[in-house]
This record gives structure tokens, sequence and C-alpha cells, in this order.
């Protein structure tokens, strides 16, 4: 037991160090280290991306065939409430930071040049795209909804394929291919710090509070805001109230939520944080590896603010009058927007653009945001993660109540 606790500590000691190096690092912005860097970035993300889908895939695929149809069913029911709810709840705390923040009369002050974001893909477009046109699709195009569909697919029909037959040949093998995937896991989180260094060098080089004025600040305070009140408030309400610690599950879900910031892929970070929700929050195999793959794909809370916040602020700007209620229209027209929005890059921007250029807007503006978004990534993905672990926890201290 010491020695674990030993263990702990010193890869705690080991994520701090990395973190203090890679500040240091992007600082001083010494050659070598920044290419280091950008070399050792690009490899994790690449591993992040290469692990994800396959994990998704084995891991969901796994836990249908190993659960009762009623329990998926019960499992899948909750994620989706719970994720609907904290979503809007999201937008409705950027509306609110939103009309109390930002005056309209500054957003005359901005100076913008011409942006060029490339062609934009219509919402109807991106949920077409979610479903595969091949079995391989998800796996080349980093499809994560499509590879949810898939797996859900080959999931309960294997189910089906057992009860009928007797044999559960499939599903060992299934099941053996997900073991495999959880132990190159705990390899990667071995050699984190390392990632956890190029990626702070990175992001603290990238970092420019140039061309900042009043209105984009005040712009920023809003998503910026939005986030943490979710963060910080919000979702440590929701554990209180269902009786779970929320400074017990933040402090065990740091590195899940430090790679989450990192990495800016909650879906690249899923392996972890299952086995984070495991190991140092006890939640059971089973609803752990049934509901985060699930929540990855529809737990949007930092894009809904982002969305939100955007398209407002965008419309504004324009010249546009936006009264409460239509403020709260759009809460809810971000919140559908933000579902079924991971693992596409930079996707919260790319809808915020389309819907602005579906109404014929000036969207000049976005060529200010466009450098910040680094920043509002990184945290929106840690409050997305965070967002996905706090519901794992509450179902699963929910499904023990029902059991017991």
């Amino acid at each position: 037991m010491a020695c674990c606790k030993k263990i702990k500590n010193s890869s705690a000691l080991l994520f701090l160090a990395a973190l203090l190096l890679g500040i240091l690092a992007g600082i001083t912005r010494i050659d070598y280290a920044l290419t280091i860097s950008e070399v050792v970035a690009e490899i994790f993300m690449r591993i992040f991306k290469c692990l994800s889908i396959p994990v998704i895939c084995t891991v969901l695929i796994s836990t249908i065939t190993n659960i009762d149809s009623t329990t998926a069913k019960r499992l899948t029911i909750r994620v989706v409430s719970y994720s609907v709810i904290t979503t809007l709840l999201s937008a409705l705390v950027a509306l609110t930071l939103y009309t109390i923040i930002m005056k309209p009369q500054h957003h005359n002050e901005i100076t913008t040049e011409s942006i060029n974001i490339g062609s934009s893909t219509t919402y109807s477009q991106h949920i077409i795209n979610s479903f595969p046109s091949h079995i391989y699709a998800p796996f080349i195009e980093y499809n994560v909804v499509g590879a949810l569909i898939i797996a859900l697919a080959f999931g309960f029909g294997i189910k089906i394929f057992e009860r009928s037959n007797g044999s559960s040949t499939i599903k060992n093998v299934i099941n053996d291919i997900k073991d495999v995937f959880m132990i190159i896991t705990r390899w990667l989180i071995n050699i984190l710090p390392i990632g956890v260094f190029a990626f702070t060098t990175l992001a603290v080089v990238k970092f420019n509070v140039s061309d900042v004025n009043d209105g984009i600040a005040r712009y920023i305070g809003v998503v910026v805001g939005a986030n943490l009140v979710q963060g910080f408030l919000i979702l440590p309400a929701l554990l209180i109230f269902h009786r779970i610690s929320p400074l017990t599950t933040l402090k065990n879900s740091t590195l899940a939520l430090s790679t989450a910031f990192f990495s800016k892929s909650s879906s690249g970070t899923l392996p972890i944080t299952m086995q984070v929700a495991e190991d140092k929050l006890g939640i059971s195999n089973a609803v752990s590896k049934f509901i985060l793959p699930l929540c990855t794909s529809i737990n949007m809370n930092g894009c809904a603010a982002f969305i939100f916040t955007t398209t407002i602020f965008i419309m504004e700007s324009n010249g546009i009058h936006i009264s409460f209620s239509e403020m709260m229209l759009w809460a809810m027209i971000a919140t559908v927007a933000a579902i079924g929005n991971a693992g596409i890059p930079m996707g919260c921007f790319f809808l915020s653009f389309s819907l602005l250029s579906s109404m014929n807007l000036d969207i000049s503006l976005l060529s200010v945001i466009l450098p910040l978004y680094t920043i509002f990534d990184m945290i929106e993905t840690a409050l997305n993660v965070w967002s996905d672990i706090c519901i794992t926890k509450i179902i699963d201290t929910k499904d023990r109540i029902i059991s017991a």
C-alpha cells in the first residue's frame, strides 16, 4: 500500500515537473526545445488518435455484449438525459454572463480584417457525414460518431447472435482485444509527462494577447467565465446533490483533465479517462466502459457555451438586436448544435462559422477570435471530460443504490 502511494506521488511530481519545465521552455522560446516539443506533441496526438477509435469500438462492443439489454437501455437513457441537461445549463450560464458582462456598444470599437476559413459545412451535412459510407471510414477519417454507430450495431448484433446460437467466441475475442488496448493505454500513461512538457511548451508559445481590445476582452471573459462557472460551480453542485464529494472526484480526475487540457481531444483522452474512472474513482467497469464513450460524443458543455457566445457576439456586432427570449432560443440551438460534435478538430469554431454563414452576416470578426481558439479549446475539452466524469460517477452511484 505504501509502495503504491509512493508511485502515485512520484507520478504527480513528474507531471508537475513536466508542466513547469514546459512553461519555462515556452517563455524562453529556446529553438531546440520548441523543435523537440513540436515533434513530441505531434507524436502524442497521433498516438491518441491511433488508440481512441479502436478503444471506443472494442470497449463499447465488449460492454454491450457483457451487460443485459435492460441495463443498457437504462444507462443510455440516463446518459442522454444528463448530457442534454448539463449542456443546456452550460449554454444558459453563458447567456447569464453575456447579459452581465457584454455591452453591445463596445462591439463597434473592434477593428477586423477579412477571414478565409474555407468552405463551410452545413449542420445537416455534418449529420450525414456522421454515418460512415463503408466499414473502414471511421478509422480512416477519424469519425468518432461513425465509430460509435458501428460499435453499437456490432455490439447488439453480437449479443443477438450469441443468444440465438449459444456461441460466445466473438465476444471472448473482443474482450481480449479490449484488454490488450487497456495494457497499451497504461504504457501511454507512464510516458505522458513527456507529452505534457511538449503540449505546455507549445501552448505558452502560441498564447498571444496582442490585438485584444475591450470588446474582445469582454467576449473572452464570457467564454472562459462560462466554462469556469460550469466546471467549478454547476457540475460540483450536481455532484453534491447526489451526495458525491466534488473535491475528491476532482482530485482523482487530475490525470484525465490535464491530458484533455493539453491534448485538446476528449475522444483522444478517452482511454485515460476510463482508466482514471475505474482505478481512482471506483466506478464499475461496466458503467465506465459503456457510459464514457457515449458521453464523449454527446456531452459537450464547453462547446455549447462557445457556440452561444460567439453567435450572439457576432450578430450584435452586425447591429442585430437580440432580445432575452431570442437569447433563450439561441441557447437551445447551441445545445442541439453542440451535441454530437466530438472528435472534430475545432468543431465548435466551424459549427459557429456554419451557423453565422447561413445568416449572411459579416463574420470577419472571427479572424480575431480564431487565434484565441487554441486557449478556448483547451479549457472546453477539459470541461467536457470533467462533465463526462461527473455524469459517469453520478450514474454509477445511482446504479449501485438501485442494485443494493
